[in-house]
C-alpha cells in the first residue's frame, strides 16, 4: 500500500506533468522489501482518470537468464486485445488501457493482451 508521502511526490509529479502539457503519466510501483514492480498508477492528463493496478507474477528482463531466451524485444506499436472487459467498469478499464499506447501500424506483428479476471458475486 502506498504511503501518505508517496502519494505526495505522486501528487507533486502529476502537477508538474499538467504544467508541462503530458498527456499521461505512468507509475510503476515497487514493494518496498522486494523491490519487484506490484503496482502501476496510469493518470491521463489534464484532469484524469486516475487508476491504480495491481500486478501480480511480474517477470522482469532481468531475471530472464540469456538473450536467446528474451529474444529481441519489437519496437513496434502493437495490436492490442481486450478479454472479458464487458462490464461498465471493465468497459472504463479497457478505455484507460488502449490509451497508453499509440495506434499501430496494419503489418504489426507486436500484441499485448488484457484479460480480466474481475468475479462479481
Amino acid at each position: 500500500m502506498l504511503e501518505l508521502v508517496s502519494l505526495q511526490v505522486i501528487s507533486e509529479i502529476i502537477e508538474t506533468g499538467r504544467s508541462h502539457d503530458f498527456t499521461d503519466v505512468i507509475f510503476v510501483i515497487a514493494s518496498e522489501n522486494r523491490g519487484k514492480p506490484d503496482g502501476l498508477i496510469i493518470s491521463h492528463l489534464p484532469f484524469r482518470p486516475t487508476s491504480y493496478f495491481q500486478l501480480l507474477n511480474v517477470v522482469t528482463r532481468h531475471e530472464i537468464q540469456t538473450k536467446k531466451e528474451m529474444g529481441k524485444m519489437s519496437e513496434q506499436y502493437p495490436h492490442l486485445i481486450f478479454e472479458r472487459f464487458t462490464t461498465q467498469m471493465g468497459k472504463r478499464v479497457m478505455n484507460i488501457l488502449k490509451h497508453i499506447f499509440p495506434v499501430p501500424k496494419l503489418d504489426s506483428k507486436r500484441i499485448v493482451t488484457y484479460t480480466s479476471f474481475l468475479h462479481n458475486n
